[in-house]
């Protein structure tokens, strides 16, 4: 933009050229103010854009930090529930073998019962037949 004293200085000169040199120099004026108070507006208009950048770079930067938080946090409690499925994996297994086991003992002490009675009957039927006194044998060991 001009100064005043040049811009008059400038009019004087292009006086005796009349009003078409006149018109000239305002055309110039405006169109350096036009394009100087465009540039002002694109600069405005830059750092405007380059805040909402900045901005945005930042939210970006806060979303990237919770979404890796948020990851880690369900990849932490997929490692829980994997541990939990091995532990409960490990205990039906655990589980079947004392089952097992308390099966096999019940076999076991149901063989031992039948030998007991079998035991108790032989005792019994020997007891019977293995009585000493005549009197007991005439009654039928009913004595």
């Amino acid at each position: 933009m001009m100064d005043p004293a040049t811009f008059i200085g400038a009019l004087e000169k292009l006086g005796p050229y009349g009003v078409p040199a006149i018109m000239a120099l305002l055309f110039y004026v405006i169109v350096r103010l036009q394009n100087k108070t465009h540039a002002q507006g694109l600069e405005t208009q830059e750092k405007a854009y380059n805040s909402a950048i900045n901005q945005h770079q930042q939210i970006l930067k806060q979303y990237e930090g919770n979404l890796t938080r948020m990851v880690e946090q369900q990849l932490q409690a997929a490692r829980e529930m994997r541990t939990m499925y091995d532990n409960n994996s490990i205990l039906v297994r655990d589980f079947v073998a004392l089952t097992q086991r308390y099966a096999e003992r019940g076999d076991y002490l149901e063989k031992l019962i039948q030998n007991n009675i079998q035991c108790w009957q032989t005792a019994v039927q020997k007891i019977d037949d293995n009585q000493f006194c005549p009197r007991v044998k005439e009654l039928g060991g009913k004595a």
